[in-house]
């Protein structure tokens, strides 16, 4: 007796295959609204911009490597380079006490 069991969401089309018992993942871009498309390039962004946040031993404290200008020259807009430099401002505003 076989049994094959569906799994679906809105976002993904699932494909269960009996001889191997492997399941394939196909995602859809179709059904994604052009909002949700910006949001997700920015999101993707703003992670590329994270990932130049440094953390400076001499003064303790957590900077973008990145300037204004040279962001902009790159691609990203003004809105991302501003949420990650609040971010890089909250951070040290946090203190951390290692052991």
């Amino acid at each position: 007796m076989i049994y094959v069991i569906f799994a679906t969401s809105c976002n993904d089309n699932v494909i269960e295959d009996i001889d191997n018992n492997m399941t394939e993942y196909q995602k859809e871009n179709k059904s994604r609204s052009n909002k949700e498309n910006i949001y997700m390039e920015q999101t993707d962004h703003i992670a590329m911009l994270t990932r130049l946040v440094w953390f400076d031993k001499g003064s303790s404290k957590y900077i973008l490597a990145l300037s204004k200008e040279d962001a902009y020259k790159m691609g990203f807009t003004l809105n991302e380079y501003l949420s990650v430099e609040n971010y890089v401002k909250t951070l040290n505003q946090i203190k951390v006490l290692h052991k």
